[in-house]
């Protein structure tokens, strides 16, 4: 019956839409950060901006679960977008952990 409704929109279309320029905004904010510091390693705890440290490992996260067949959330095209910005999906733990030395 709804569907009979010229123009009608679903909620859920309005919150795909919403999420989709939520993760655009969080991707062009990775973007900027790796032309400050030169790579996509965002701490989680990203002091100037704790959405894009969650928004990193989220992807991580996604990616891993991906790839072990468990969840189809992380799609195909977002993976090629953060891998042509040299998105690392893994990280060694010291580097994950231990802050750089700028000595």
């Amino acid at each position: 019956l709804l569907e009979q409704i010229p123009n009608f929109a679903w909620q859920s279309s309005l919150k795909n839409n919403t999420n989709e320029a939520l993760w655009e905004t969080r991707f062009q904010e990775l973007v900027g950060y790796k032309e400050k510091v030169g790579n996509c390693n965002v701490p989680v705890r990203y002091k100037d901006n704790p959405q894009l440290g969650e928004f990193v490992r989220t992807q991580r996260r996604l990616y891993k679960l991906k790839k072990e067949k468990l969840s189809n959330r992380l799609r195909d095209d977002r993976i090629e977008k953060l891998e042509k910005i040299g998105f690392c999906w893994t990280l060694a733990k010291s580097t994950a952990t231990k802050p750089k030395d700028t000595s």
